[in-house]
């Protein structure tokens, strides 16, 4: 066939390439499994948990930080039996996060998503519930969680193990957390020398918040009105709430509250019924087993302090991690702000004397035989040591006004001379990844990528030529990174990164 024109040939041969483009599209857009088309439709729809890796090529499998801590303890066990022990942990970990975040992300999907889906995967079957449809994942997907198991449990020495559980390794994808760094400091390239001055300047001068003199003159203390028997009720942190009366702002976002959704798009919090959202995750530090209880609380804004303030923003919020020695006693506590900044550590003092015991006074400039030198890194922020011997409850966390920084942690509080008690509901964490809408669907409290949604801050401008993503504001559980990026706060060796941990932990 011949051509009349060039401008016909040209445009006979941009029609193919269009038809040709639309077909892999549409061929990536419809894997042949309905776990993999799952998968695929929510990260094309953006209602996916950006907390959870996926392993390619095994759908009933995804990974978080604690599940992975397991299986690198697996692949670098010396006896088949210790990695045997580990490789199951982990496989249970990574299928029973599997179910959870599909469930949430089918939840999540819009009406005219799940008829695609049904129609592509179940056309016999026309008017399937969400909850049928993820019946059916939990069916299908489980099935490449099985195989893993059953190579866990029938492989005949080490060296064969480690093999299967390094392709399971070498499969899960990169987190969201790391995303596009490179790119930012490429694109931001001119301004990344004044920038990283500016971050040197702030990290020199401290956050700028209050100091803490031993008591705030007006509070809020927030107390848990769960009396359950669970480690999470029975260590739940008292949050006192500095109240102050010379503010320039509505006094009201200086109280935590409970989040909702208005719509699938955005998120408030509501001061009228108090609530701390909690989770607990067992991880290995120093191949060793330990429980954390995290708990974070929201504030309806950070306000603006003083003019343009950069760090003024939609929602504000703290999280608290207490982790549990080997004799489930608490251990050491951490304190974050949800954006990542602002991390603390407080250890207590049994394990500092235990830590001076085993590796002898503090070494150079360090206050604490527990301080670990970090070379060119940040080192670890350790305020202060806590007594906390016979404590049988939570910590005491005393947060400042209008910064919501946290300012000082104790076991033995001394609230305020004029306090005002409220009780706060202790929730799930899981319940800020599937909020009920007005409409009847549900929404996540974070976009895809981790962010709280419509929370930028202005500082998140100037510190982007860092590679950092929207630095000031919160986000979700498995997406925090501290001291400028430079550690991940859910790594579970973040804590034998930052101290010298004694054996006795």
């Amino acid at each position: 066939m011949m051509y009349k024109t060039l401008r016909d040939c040209v445009n006979r041969g941009a029609l193919v390439f269009v038809a040709a483009a639309l077909g892999v599209a549409g061929c990536q857009a419809w894997p042949e499994s309905y776990p993999a088309g799952i998968d695929r439709i929510v990260v094309r729809e953006k209602v996916r948990d950006a907390r959870a890796q996926r392993v390619d090529g095994r759908p009933g499998l995804r990974v978080d930080s604690a599940a992975v801590s397991y299986l690198d303890a697996a692949i670098a066990a010396e006896d088949l039996d210790t990695a045997r022990r580990d490789a199951l942990a982990f496989v249970q970990q990574a299928s029973d996060l599997a179910q959870r975040t599909a469930m949430n992300e089918i939840m999540r999907l819009d009406e005219d998503a799940v008829v695609r889906v049904q129609r592509r995967y179940f056309p016999d079957q026309q008017g399937l519930t969400r909850e049928e449809l993820i019946d059916a994942y939990a069916a299908q997907s489980q099935t490449s969680a099985a195989e893993v198991r059953r190579q866990v449990e029938e492989a005949a020495g080490l060296d064969e193990l480690r093999r299967s559980l390094a392709d399971v390794r070498d499969g899960i994808e990169d987190p969201v957390k790391y995303r596009g760094k490179s790119g930012r400091i490429l694109m931001w390239l001119p301004f990344y020398l004044p920038s990283k001055m500016a971050a040197e300047q702030v990290q020199k001068n401290g956050p700028g918040c209050p100091v803490f003199l031993g008591g705030f003159e007006r509070a809020d203390v927030y107390q848990s009105s769960d009396e359950s028997p669970s480690a999470l009720a029975r260590y739940a942190p008292v949050f006192v709430v500095e109240r102050r009366a010379d503010v320039n702002y509505d006094p009201r976002v200086d109280q935590i509250g409970e989040v909702s959704a208005e719509d699938s798009d955005h998120i408030v919090v509501g001061t009228d019924r108090p609530v701390v959202y909690a989770y607990s995750r067992h991880v290995l530090v120093s191949g060793q087993e330990h429980e954390q209880l995290v708990y974070t609380a929201w504030f309806p804004e950070h306000p603006e302090i003083s003019e343009h303030d950069p760090m003024a923003g939609h929602i504000d919020g703290i999280t608290v991690r207490l982790t549990l020695d080997h004799q489930s006693r608490p251990a050491i506590i951490e304190t974050i702000a949800n954006c990542g900044c602002f991390h603390g550590l407080y250890p207590t003092r049994r394990l500092e004397e235990a830590a001076a015991a085993e590796f002898g006074p503090p070494a150079g400039d360090a206050s604490y035989a527990l301080e670990r030198e970090a070379g060119r890194q940040l080192n670890a922020h350790i305020p202060a040591l806590l007594d906390v011997d016979g404590a049988d409850s939570g910590p005491t966390v005393y947060v400042a006004a209008g910064w919501h920084s946290i300012v000082h942690v104790t076991f033995a509080g001394d609230e305020s001379e004029d306090a005002s008690t409220v009780r706060y509901t202790l929730r799930p964490y899981t319940d800020l990844e599937l909020l009920p809408t007005p409409g009847g669907g549900y929404t996540s409290m974070f976009y895809d990528n981790g962010l709280v949604r419509h929370a930028q801050r202005p500082e998140g401008v100037f510190f982007t030529p860092l590679g950092m993503l929207s630095a000031g504001q919160p986000r979700q559980r498995e997406t925090q990174l501290i001291y400028w990026d430079q550690y991940d706060f859910d790594d579970p060796g973040l804590l034998s990164r930052l101290l010298n941990l004694p054996s006795s932990f």
